[in-house]
């Protein structure tokens, strides 16, 4: 629709003529009747707003009111019926992307996994593709109810994304450019600017904007609508042109020239813009720096068309002005200032529009005829292999394009992060690129706010260094700083200037240096988070992390030249890898294998792969420039509290820690702890990436390590004494211990727990209320408790190294996390053999059977359990001797054993009952129930499952009343009694379900499948089996490949629902 009104309006403005080919032959028609058209030719305005009215009900593709459309020009985007709907997960966007980029065409299964994945094509891979694909189905049919079909088919060998006319703003803007493009040949260039300016403004961003980093292929197709988008920009600027639009032009030009320096059809529309607006030498000027620009960076002169415009200027060719009289500054439209039209820079400041200066003469930079005419172009030279941070520049590009907008006061970018990750690069880089949009000159200091060989340069020392790139001379220069400061501000009032305030310590230091002009921008770099610079004068935070990886994989390659990283791709690898994605550390890697070039990569890496030598192969002989060097600046800023906190942080092995646990580890408390981890947030040595969840990264790590060694040897050389590096790790340890093992009680109860001894003075375990906080509190520390266990097996915390996996067994199991399961069960078992402990020996056989039944390998599982009961018995544990039959039950049952099934069943009753442990009792009732009924007896059978469904409700353990659930349901099914044998399923499903149990819910609707496939209903079959392969996604269950065959399989004609 949007593509039909924009054609209507053309026609309005300049007769139905120009209406597009896409209009419908009807609409068309209607605009063309005489009565509809004015004297004049055009179509009757009242005609048309009939036609635009009608608009949703006529034409061959009516298009209705909640109308799909993606949009790609911009962050990836679903609009239904002209409202955003969005799409959360980012995996699905890029999904969506990848398609719709060749929408209404087949996308092959590999392309599409080397989208998302970056990755050959893989079984697993394959898996993951269908259970995005289904999930962005699902997204936009409940975007779209009613719709008679899917948008995504499958079709071989991929998938195929429909959308109609008017679904993709990819194609109204290509279709609008198109249809400026024709008027502009047809000789009505004015109608051809506006029909472009129309499809320019579709465009919400960068194309692809959040998740062209996801991929090479997005990114390239990025690139693609992005030249595009250019392209069409460089068109709409010839029509204007060719419609006699000179000077208005001007300053959006000269701030194109500089974005993209290298494009010649751009000098060339500058240099006539200035020429028309009676600017000869400002075009030859220009002329000259497109030269300059393309020998330095090209080595090469401009093309044949620049050089010829050259020399049409040079001769002052009147047909360069044939269109237009040449104006110096037209006459502004309310709003605007004179000389910046739209899309120009605006300035808001009456004073900018200056006249000459007193006397007639030119006015100067300081707007006194006293002072020598300076324009200040202090930036340094960028770093010549900037690569990535597309989210900062466009963030920077924003702030900029807001400059003077409704404000009063300066706009500011405050610019943060870690030593050595590229502020200050960041800072020049986009300030070089922006500068043509500030005519009044660049200022830049280095503030010194970190630098340990010099004090830091004060607000007057600075302020003076501006007085004197301003042009001011010594002789006129105010006695007092206060009166220095007060020319300083008068000297920017109402000009357009950029400042560059590089390495600042605190807010302090920058706010005396803000001018008060809404024409002018600062960027303020600084290692701490600038919050009160944020809170009182509205600066824009701008925080910079590590390079992604293959941002950081681009700039290593840029500086060690393509042909040798490509010959040591590994070895590329594991640098970017163990310089953790750090712009300096990359930087000092690739200058030594510069200044070594036929030193193998492979021995750069190996250098660096042990964490206590890392920062010495990352050491330059200078402060400056060293990792280590750059650390330490920051790290002797902090008080001594934050310092501890900093050195005991690199003992604990991430990837990340939360408030109470760095509470517990320094032995502190939490309101002690958050203000020491906010002061290394401030000084950028630690990130808070979720709230209440810090990191940092490895060279961090190392450092803080070093730091740690250092501090001890200190206080050991001189009698002191500090609470030591191996009492925090037990303290963590103790954490994390006792808090995981009341979780544990909370998802899946046990009668008789292990024993825990009592944690160290200074730990306060977390305090979990309900099922649903304890999965949160699991999932959140997974991969930290993974890592813990393997720390505390190390350094020989071997209690805590077989105590923590026993509490993650319903965690790891529910969410089927099985392979992490199976690693921390033989950490468990090693460390309690070197205990000579029979109870951990006892329960780390029966885990490491249970994850054997799971596999697959039954009799591997029955040997396991076989010796849990044999440590058990030497240890006198009568629970853990029910829990070894249970395990054996389980095991023969599916064996077919069902006899001896049944025996242990009947053990674990006796020893359940003997020791009190009712939960376990209740387990081994359903088991007994389903050995009986596999042995023929189906009353007993019912009878035991139903006393396990109720001892479990008597117990309030939701969980287990869902494996009864279970086993009374596998009854019903094995005596044919399938209605029953449903009913019991979706119950079972449900809590499941409601539990987070993926395993278990998954588990519930493949046999809930199996019943109705038996019942003879099998498209109700498959319905539940698609339903639990959705569950499982990347979990790899032990009937996932036969669901996934069943469902591969063409349904059986077989009547039913």
């Amino acid at each position: 629709m949007f593509l039909a009104l924009s054609c209507v309006r053309d026609a309005t403005r300049h007769g139905a003529d120009h209406l597009s080919p896409e209009l419908s032959p009807q609409l068309a028609t209607e605009a063309k009747v005489p009565e509809a058209r004015t004297p004049g030719g055009k179509p009757h305005p009242r005609r048309i707003e009939a036609l635009l009215s009608n608009l949703m009900l006529m034409g061959e593709q009516p298009v209705a009111a909640n109308a799909l459309v993606v949009g790609l020009l911009g962050p990836v985007d679903v609009v239904i019926g002209g409202v955003p709907a969005g799409i959360a997960q980012p995996a699905l966007r890029a999904l969506l992307a990848t398609l719709a980029l060749s929408a209404n065409r087949v996308v092959p299964v590999a392309s599409l996994i080397d989208a998302l994945w970056q990755e050959e094509a893989s079984r697993q891979r394959e898996r993951n593709l269908h259970v995005q694909v289904h999930q962005l189905r699902r997204r936009l049919a409940e975007l779209e109810p009613g719709a008679p079909a899917s948008r995504i088919a499958t079709v071989a060998p991929g998938y195929r994304l429909s959308l109609g006319e008017g679904e993709l703003d990819v194609q109204a803007f290509t279709s609008l450019a198109a249809c400026g493009r024709r008027l502009a040949r047809d000789g009505d260039p004015a109608a051809a600017a506006d029909a472009l300016r129309q499809a320019l403004d579709l465009w919400r961003g960068p194309a692809l904007a959040d998740v062209l980093q996801l991929s090479q292929q997005l990114s390239a197709g990025a690139a693609s609508l992005n030249e595009q988008r250019l392209a069409a920009l460089e068109d709409r600027i010839d029509a204007d042109l060719a419609a006699g639009t000179g000077a208005d032009l001007c300053g959006e030009l000269t701030g194109l020239a500089a974005r993209f320096p290298l494009r010649e059809r751009l000098r060339g529309q500058l240099m006539i813009a200035l020429f028309r607006g009676g600017q000869r030498g400002d075009a030859l000027a220009a002329y000259q720096h497109a030269r300059q620009v393309l020998r330095d960076e090209l080595g090469l002169d401009p093309g044949p068309r620049l050089r010829a415009l050259h020399q049409q200027i040079l001769a002052g060719d009147t047909r360069l002005t044939r269109l237009a009289a040449a104006v110096a500054a037209p006459a502004a439209r309310p709003g605007e200032s004179p000389g910046h039209g739209p899309g120009g820079d605006r300035h808001d400041d009456p004073d900018d529009a200056r006249g000459p200066a007193p006397g007639g003469g030119p006015r100067s930079a300081v707007g006194s005829p006293a002072a020598v005419a300076v324009l200040p172009r202090q930036l340094p030279a960028g770093v010549r292999h900037f690569t990535g941070r597309a989210a900062e520049l466009a963030e920077l590009d924003r702030l900029l394009g807001q400059r003077g907008e409704g404000t009063q006061g300066v706009t500011i970018a405050a610019i943060d992060g870690t030593a050595g990750v590229g502020k200050t690069a960041l800072a020049l880089h986009w300030s070089r690129r922006v500068a043509g949009h500030f005519p009044d000159g660049q200022l830049h200091v280095n503030l010194r706010g970190y630098d340990p060989a010099a004090v830091p340069v004060t607000p007057a020392e600075a302020i003076r260094g501006f007085l004197d790139a301003l042009g001011v001379p010594p002789g006129q220069l105010p006695a007092t700083p206060e009166a220095q400061a007060g020319l300083y501000r008068s000297l920017l009032a109402g000009r357009r200037m950029l400042l560059v305030l590089d390495n600042a310590r605190d807010p302090g230091q920058v706010r005396p240096l803000l001018p008060g002009s809404p024409g002018c921008l600062v960027v303020v770099t600084s290692r701490t988070v600038l919050s009160g610079l944020a809170a009182a004068d509205d600066a824009q935070p701008v925080s910079l992390g590590l390079l992604p990886g293959h941002e950081a994989t681009a700039l290593l390659t840029a500086r060690l030249g393509v042909s040798r990283a490509a010959a040591e791709p590994e070895a590329v690898r594991q640098i970017v890898s163990l310089c953790a994605g750090l712009p300096l550390a990359l930087a000092i890697t690739a200058a030594r294998a510069a200044a070594r070039p036929r030193l193998p990569l492979a021995a750069l890496a190996a250098a660096l792969a042990c964490e206590q030598d890392r920062l010495d192969a990352l050491d330059t002989g200078e402060q400056a420039t060293s990792v280590r060097g750059v650390l330490s600046w920051s790290y002797r800023q902090l008080s001594e509290r934050a310092a501890r906190m900093f050195r005991l942080l690199g003992a604990h092995p991430g990837p990340d820690i939360s408030l109470a646990a760095a509470a517990s580890m320094s032995g502190t408390s939490r309101s002690q702890a958050r203000q020491m981890l906010a002061e290394l947030t401030a000084a950028s040595l630690l990130s808070e990436h979720q709230p209440g969840r810090y990191a940092f990264h490895d060279l961090l790590r190392a450092y803080a390590a070093e730091q740690a060694r250092a501090c001890a040897a200190e206080q050991a050389r001189t009698g002191g004494s500090e609470a030591g590096r191996r009492a925090a790790v037990a303290r963590f340890l103790d954490h994390y211990l006792h808090t995981a093992h009341a979780a544990t009680q909370l998802m899946a109860p046990v009668g008789h727990p292990i024993e825990l001894a009592a944690a160290h003075p200074g730990v306060s375990p977390e305090q979990v209320a309900d099922h649903e906080e304890a999965l949160a509190w699991f999932r959140a520390e997974h991969q930290v408790l993974l890592a813990v266990i393997s720390q505390a097996a190390a350094e020989g915390f071997d209690a805590h190294a077989w105590q923590l996996p026993w509490t993650l067994r319903s965690y790891l199991d529910g969410q089927g996390h099985w392979q992490d399961w199976a690693a921390v069960n033989e950490i468990a078992l090693a460390a309690a053999a070197r205990l000579g402990d029979h109870n951990g020996l006892g329960w780390t056989e029966h885990r490491i059977a249970q994850v054997c039944s799971l596999s697959g390998a039954v009799e591997d599982g029955i040997a396991h359990n076989t010796r849990a009961l044999a440590h058990f018995r030497l240890a006198g544990n009568l629970a853990g001797q029910g829990s070894g039959h249970i395990g054996l039950s389980i095991s023969l049952g599916r064996l077919g054993r069902h006899r001896a099934a049944l025996g242990h069943a009947r053990q674990a009753l006796r020893l359940f009952r003997l020791c009190g442990d009712r939960i376990g009792l209740a387990y081994a009732l359903h088991l007994t129930g389903l050995a009986h009924a596999r042995l023929g007896d189906a009353r007993q059978g019912r009878v035991r499952c139903q006393e396990a469904v109720d001892l479990y409700r008597e117990l309030g353990d939701p969980g287990g009343v869902a494996d009864a659930w279970h086993s009374l349901a596998s009854v019903h099914h094995q005596l044919g009694d399938y209605e029953e044998a449903v009913a019991c399923y979706q119950q079972a499903a449900a809590i499941s379900g409601e539990l987070g149990d993926r395993w278990g819910q998954a588990y519930c609707l493949i046999n809930l499948g199996d019943t109705h496939e038996a019942a003879g209903r099998p498209l109700t079959a498959r319905r539940a089996w698609q339903q639990a392969l959705e569950i499982i996604g990347d979990v790899h269950h032990p009937d996932a490949d036969r669901i996934r065959a069943m469902l591969d399989a063409e349904p059986a004609a077989v009547s039913g629902p």
